[in-house]
C-alpha cells in the first residue's frame, strides 16, 4: 500500500505536475521541458524524476515502460485515481483509461502527441501566450454531417490583446491511410471530411493542427487532401506539418513552419482567425 503524503506536502509545483499528467502521460525529460512554464520549473532531469519518483512512492503518479524504452526514454508517468481526487475532489469522475498503462499499438502515437503539446505549451509561454481550454486525447467529440471525430488534443490561445484563437489537434503516427473507398473505415480523409462539415455549422471559427511523424512528403499529401475536401477554398482550416521540424522550433506561433491547403509556409497566429 502507498504511503500518502498530507495533502498540505503538496507544493504548488506538484499540483503544476499533477495537472500536467492529468492531461497526456509524461517522461521525466518531457515534463522538465514542460515545467519551463511552471511557476517552479525544475532545474533537471535528475530532480524531475526524484520528485515523480517521491510523487509516485506516495501514490499519486504511477511509473510505466514504453516497449521501446531506451536510456532516452526510461519510462511515462501517468495520474492515479488518489492524485486525481486531489486534483479534482473525491467525488469527480474520471474519464475512461485515465490511468491504465499506455496499449502497446498507440504508444508511438501517445509519446509523439506528449512532445508536440509540450512543445506548443512552451513555445506559447515564451511568446507571452494563454494556453486554456486544454483537453485531452478523445476528450472533445465533435459530430457533423451525421459522422464523429475525437480531436486528439484542442487548446485556446489568447493573445496579450485579448483576442483568441481555438485548435484542435490530429497526430498522425503514419499507420493510418490517407485515403479510404470505405467511408466506414477511419482515415485521414474522413477526419477531414467531418472537420469541414463541422465548421460550416460552428457558430466559432477554429484551425485543426495537423502534424505528422513522418516527413515532408506526408506534409504534402496531407496538405493536397486537405485542399481537395475544402468546401471554401478561401478558408483555411487545416495547417500540417512534420513533427521533425516543429520540435526544434522555439517559436511556434509565429513563425511558419506549418502549411495550409496551398502548401504556403503560415504562422498560427494570423492577422485574422479566418
Amino acid at each position: 500500500m502507498p504511503n500518502p503524503l498530507p495533502v498540505t506536502c503538496l507544493t504548488t509545483r506538484d499540483v503544476d505536475v499533477l495537472a500536467a499528467l492529468d492531461l497526456w502521460p509524461l517522461t521525466a525529460a518531457q515534463l522538465l521541458r514542460l515545467s519551463a512554464t511552471f511557476a517552479r520549473p525544475f532545474t533537471d532531469v535528475r530532480r524531475t524524476r526524484a520528485r515523480l519518483q517521491e510523487l509516485a512512492e506516495a501514490g499519486r503518479v504511477s511509473r510505466h515502460a514504453y516497449a521501446t524504452a531506451t536510456a532516452g526514454v526510461p519510462g511515462y508517468y501517468r495520474l492515479t485515481r488518489l492524485g486525481f481526487a486531489l486534483l479534482h475532489g473525491a467525488d469527480a469522475r474520471p474519464p475512461k483509461g485515465l490511468f491504465a498503462a499506455v496499449g502497446l499499438s498507440r504508444q508511438r502515437h501517445t509519446h509523439a502527441l506528449a512532445d508536440l503539446m509540450v512543445q506548443l505549451a512552451v513555445s506559447a509561454h515564451r511568446a507571452g501566450l494563454t494556453l486554456s481550454h486544454v483537453a485531452r486525447e478523445n476528450g472533445v467529440r465533435l459530430e457533423a454531417g451525421g459522422e464523429v471525430v475525437f480531436p486528439d488534443a484542442a487548446f485556446r490561445v489568447t493573445v496579450p490583446a485579448g483576442k483568441h484563437f481555438d485548435f484542435f489537434v490530429e497526430l498522425d503516427a503514419a499507420t493510418e491511410r490517407l485515403r479510404s473507398a470505405d467511408t466506414t473505415l477511419d482515415s485521414l480523409e474522413r477526419k477531414l471530411r467531418v472537420y469541414e462539415s463541422y465548421a460550416d455549422q460552428s457558430p466559432y471559427r477554429f484551425r485543426v493542427l495537423l502534424v505528422t511523424t513522418a516527413g515532408r512528403e506526408r506534409v504534402r499529401h496531407a496538405a493536397e487532401l486537405a485542399a481537395k475536401l475544402a468546401k471554401n477554398l478561401q478558408r483555411s482550416l487545416v495547417y500540417a506539418a512534420a513533427l521533425a521540424e516543429v520540435l526544434p522550433e522555439a517559436d511556434l506561433f509565429q513563425r511558419t513552419v506549418f502549411r495550409d491547403h496551398r502548401h504556403r509556409p503560415v504562422p498560427l497566429l494570423a492577422a485574422s482567425p479566418k
